[in-house]
């Protein structure tokens, strides 16, 4: 019913409340409570809702999302979140977040989270391009075929077959193969990528700390 709702509604303000009401009911029966596909639903009617509330609908797209990752038992485990999650995720800080550097920053957390778990789809990917500059992207992502990890839990249709940076399927002009693509020079900057976030957060951890002291 909640996949009709958002092709029916989609694009509407409507959408929003009514997802919240089918969750809500959901969660107040014993018999029956939300699914992590029922959640991710949830997230892409916060992502394609017409609403003026920016603050109140990424905020309730965030909690639910935070709720799928608590579901994970590990950084890369795929059990509760899904390509989809990530890219509705991704869509809802794009669309209701308003300061342009925390929301690139967030975009491009969620992005590297998605890589970690497999999750790059073709939409995932799309999104985080044009997010960032091209340079940033190149640097991210590199040219050429996508490394096999950053894609191998992807359950979108639509992006199942997409295997190169440009989010093309492959063809003409593509190598089949590129050796060492998905464990050596992608792994490092992966890594570096990594922790260049997490230098990032211990900074801004610190500055709320001597702000409190």
């Amino acid at each position: 019913y909640l996949k009709l709702c958002n092709n029916l509604l989609h694009g509407t303000p409507e959408l929003f409340d009514k997802a919240q009401v089918i969750l809500g009911n959901l969660k107040q029966r014993h018999d029956l409570s939300p699914d992590s596909e029922t959640m991710a639903l949830v997230i892409k009617a916060c992502s394609v809702s017409d609403r003026e509330d920016h603050e109140k609908v990424l905020a309730t797209a965030t909690e639910i999302f935070s709720q799928l990752v608590a579901q994970e038992v590990t950084e890369n485990s795929a059990l509760a979140l899904t390509d989809g999650a990530y890219f509705h995720m991704m869509k809802c800080v794009h669309n209701y977040m308003g300061n342009d550097d925390a929301k690139k920053e967030r975009i491009e957390d969620l992005f590297s989270e998605a890589c970690q778990r497999g999750m790059c789809s073709a939409n995932v990917l799309s999104m985080f391009r044009n997010s960032v500059s091209d340079e940033e992207y190149r640097l991210t992502v590199g040219k050429g075929r996508l490394a096999d990890k950053w894609i191998q839990n992807v359950t979108s249709p639509l992006a199942q077959k997409v295997r190169y940076t440009d989010g093309s399927k492959g063809g003409k002009g593509k190598h089949a193969q590129r050796k060492g693509k998905s464990t050596s020079g992608w792994v490092k900057k992966q890594k570096v990528r990594e922790a260049t976030i997490e230098a990032r957060r211990k900074g801004k951890q610190a500055k709320k700390f001597y702000k409190k002291v």
